[in-house]
């Protein structure tokens, strides 16, 4: 009567531990699935000299505006309502 009572725990502890191990693996991959659902495709605009472009976030409605329209590096972004 031992021996199985022995051999219903050992069971019992590999299940748990594989449960234990699906939940682990479903709660680090959950991340990566939401986070490439939600991505969209990328749209690049090709530059022309001297054109102007409308940077929006669909997301917030948003958009960006570069301050006194400046070309030097480090220049501040502005975020303002389309």
């Amino acid at each position: 009567m031992r021996q199985s009572r022995v051999r219903t725990r050992t069971r019992m502890v590999k299940t748990h531990r594989r449960l234990l191990h699906a939940m682990v693996a479903f709660v680090l991959t959950l991340p990566i699935l939401v986070i490439g659902a939600s991505a969209g495709p990328a749209q690049a605009a090709t530059p022309t000299a001297g054109g102007t472009y409308t940077l929006a976030v669909t997301k917030s409605g948003m958009c960006l505006d570069v301050v006194d329209m400046s070309t030097a590096n480090k220049a501040l972004v502005q975020q303002w309502n389309c």
